[in-house]
Order: C-alpha cells, then sequence, then structure tokens
C-alpha cells in the first residue's frame, strides 16, 4: 500500500479521549491492547507491510484508537520492541525440536480427526475446510 493511495485522514491520537482499551498490559505474552489478545508485535507484522492504522483496525477487529496506543507504545519503546520482534522472527524459523515434530499430525486429514477426537459431536454441521 502506497501512501497515495491511502485518502483517509486520521487524526492525531491527542485528539481522541482514552479509554481503558488503550492501555498497553504486559500479562506475560509481551505488551498488548488491554481487553484483547493483539500484542505490539502482531501489530508491527502489520506495519511491515505497510498497513495504515484503520486498514490494520479493521484486519484485527479493533479500533482505529486502539492501533494508535500501539504505535505510540512501539514508538516509545522502539529498541526493546524491534529486539523482540526479530528475536520472534528468528524463533519462529527455527524448526521445532525431534520431540515436538514427532507428535505434529502431517496432513490436514490427520489434524482434522485429532480434533473432532477431542471435541465429539462438534463439526456435525460444518462445513469440511481445505
Amino acid at each position: 500500500m502506497d501512501a497515495t493511495s491511502n485518502a483517509e485522514v486520521e487524526p492525531p491520537i491527542e485528539d481522541q479521549p482514552t479509554t481503558d482499551e488503550d492501555r498497553i498490559i504486559d500479562r506475560g505474552r509481551g505488551p498488548e491492547l488491554a481487553g484483547t489478545r493483539v500484542t505490539v508485535y502482531l501489530i508491527m507484522d502489520f506495519l511491515r507491510y505497510d498497513y495504515s492504522a484503520s486498514e490494520i483496525a479493521r484486519e484485527l477487529a479493533i479500533t482505529t484508537q486502539q492501533v494508535r496506543a500501539a504505535l505510540d507504545y512501539i514508538e516509545g519503546h522502539r529498541a526493546q520492541v524491534e529486539t523482540d520482534y526479530k528475536r520472534i522472527l528468528e524463533r519462529v524459523k527455527r524448526p521445532s525440536s525431534p520431540e515436538v515434530e514427532a507428535v505434529l499430525p502431517k496432513t490436514t486429514d490427520e489434524l482434522r480427526r485429532r480434533i473432532m477426537e477431542r471435541h465429539p459431536g462438534k463439526g456435525d454441521h460444518d462445513r469440511p475446510i481445505g
């Protein structure tokens, strides 16, 4: 998305009232928006692809104000957030341990079967995925 295609003008964060949902908290998963499971690292994923605040809000079903709160947090803690985000991206690229790989389902059908075994009766009305 280039800047010229984004015709939306978003008011600065200081012009908007602050609510409890705009707070950044840490419950052990890293900084996240209060009342959500949206971490600042998830917001960083969207920033890598030049999403606007309103596009991020729409994709994550949160308010633009919440996105701005996360962006303010990222800006105020830039060095730490970028260091942590880089570490997260590196960890995601590494393969799982052999012990974990051994128990992972090998196919979508195997995953579906395992889910159905854990939740009998669920999915009878669901359409198959894949």
